[in-house]
């Protein structure tokens, strides 16, 4: 039996449209995961820092993560932001304006509360009276959708929103938000004030991104093992019939 090349144009041209897709499916899970690498890295060398007091920060070059330390007072209304789970507990995330000194309102999170059962009955949260002190790093959600219509037209507070649009949230504060931080708030572990903490600085963990990098390169190794096993097959069923 010889072992020869044999062109199979269907086979062949599957392998070549899936092959560099797989290739690159790998390498785009790899760059997610160095992504995500810096993520937390910046993360760590920013929060490990002493707290800057936000008074002293340049709005122009202030970034996530970034330490500060405020001092205000919080408004009586708040928002619920829904559907967030916390050890498989349905919950939400609560955040309240807090206005400061020189009349800025900044948006605080101060974490997770345990929601019910029945979606009507909303959470009771504690009002702080009287002017706080508070620490926490800033972050400005991304990818925002809007305020359900529903949210608009509904009467009173709290508010329960599907997502953290900061540009939608003061605008339901109306008249009294007029200067604005873009950022949120997230309470540090340790105050007072904070519910529980919840957040993920990433959705996904760089190492889970590189492991479906290796399940990708392992699919593509595995399409060309197949392809060239195809072929010998192919050939030594021919050598049989000669």
């Amino acid at each position: 039996m010889k072992i020869r090349a044999d062109f199979n144009w269907k086979l062949t041209l599957f392998v070549v449209l899936f092959l560099p897709l797989l290739i690159r499916l790998g390498f785009w899970q790899l760059d997610r995961a160095e992504e995500k690498r810096q993520i937390l890295h910046e993360h760590q060398l920013l929060v490990d820092q002493p707290a800057v007091p936000y008074g002293q920060v340049n709005k122009d070059v202030a970034k996530n993560y970034l330490n500060i330390s405020v001092q205000g007072k919080f408004g009586e209304n708040y928002f619920l932001l829904d559907n967030q789970v916390y050890k498989g507990k349905f919950g939400y995330e609560v955040i309240q304006p807090l206005v400061l000194a020189s009349g800025e309102i900044m948006l605080v999170s101060r974490g997770w509360i345990a929601g019910s059962l029945d979606r009507r009955q909303l959470p009771a949260v504690e009002m702080p009276a009287g002017t706080v002190q508070l620490e926490g790093y800033l972050y400005q959600p991304q990818g925002a959708i809007q305020l359900d219509a529903k949210t608009w037209a509904a009467e009173g507070w709290p508010k329960v929103i599907q997502a953290a649009d900061v540009e939608k949230m003061y605008k339901a504060l109306g008249d009294n938000a007029k200067i604005r931080s873009p950022f949120l708030l997230r309470l540090r572990d340790g105050q007072p004030l904070l519910l529980t903490a919840h957040w993920q600085i990433v959705n996904v963990r760089p190492e889970r991104h590189t492991a479906y990098a290796y399940q990708w390169f392992g699919m593509a190794l595995l399409l060309v093992i197949l392809y060239i096993v195809a072929s010998i097959k192919r050939n030594a069923d021919d050598s049989a019939k000669d």
